[in-house]
């Protein structure tokens, strides 16, 4: 699924990431630990095209990615922030119910997304990253 070799990063004279090299393969789960400042954020980044253009809108399709900088419109429901991003992948609603169902959250799907509690929006957060029925996911 993924194949890295000899990736290099620096952010002006900072080395990131030097020669990192890794392969995933298909329904396997892969882990970076590390502590603060060693790259594990950089390489999800390059992964999933945020600071690469190597990746194609058909790859960018594929990925599901869940950060903590993953946004969200406060004053709508739950359910319209999915199906928000439902729409976006040309997904129907009943993929919204789905998700919601898989990360236990459908019946507070009308909720406002500012009430609800921290691990409720981890949750939301994950249930969105799984609307396109992505082949590999990332948590950050």
């Amino acid at each position: 699924m993924i194949i890295v070799k000899n990736v290099t990063k620096k952010f002006g004279q900072k080395v990131a990431l030097e020669e990192i090299s890794f392969e995933v393969k298909k329904g396997e789960i892969f882990g970076f630990l590390g502590p603060s400042g060693s790259g594990k954020t950089t390489m999800i980044k390059i992964l999933t095209g945020k600071v690469s253009e190597k990746l194609t809108p058909a790859d960018l399709e594929q990925i599901g990615l869940v950060s903590d900088t993953s946004g969200f419109y406060e004053k709508l429901s739950l359910y319209k922030n999915l199906q928000a991003y439902a729409k976006l992948y040309g997904k129907p609603n009943s993929r919204v119910d789905e998700v919601l169902k898989q990360v236990d959250l459908y019946d507070s799907k009308n909720l406002a997304a500012e009430k609800l509690s921290t691990g409720m929006k981890q949750r939301m957060f994950l249930a969105r990253a799984l609307i396109n029925k992505p082949q590999v996911l990332f948590l950050d």
